[in-house]
């Protein structure tokens, strides 16, 4: 995959309406694009982190472009 912020969208899509995850049975909705992620992705310089990942600011709302930021793996594990 060319694209590194689509393996993130397809994650988070997949958190959102597996039933058996903890964020579709929260009731968390994905309502952030490919584009949009890709925007994250640039903003946030992801590209430089060694383990990207998608943080959710206010851990009670969606997937959106405020609510999201990509930060270390490890700073979003603690």
């Amino acid at each position: 995959m060319t694209d590194p912020w689509k393996k993130t969208y397809y994650g988070i899509n997949w958190r959102c309406t597996n039933k058996d995850n903890k964020y579709c049975k929260k009731g968390i909705k994905s309502l952030i694009s490919k584009e949009e992620l890709k925007t994250l992705w640039f903003r946030d310089k992801a590209y430089l982190m060694e383990q990207p990942s998608i943080d959710r600011i206010d851990n009670d709302e969606n997937y959106t472009l405020s609510n999201c930021r990509f930060i270390e793996l490890r700073l979003n594990q603690s």
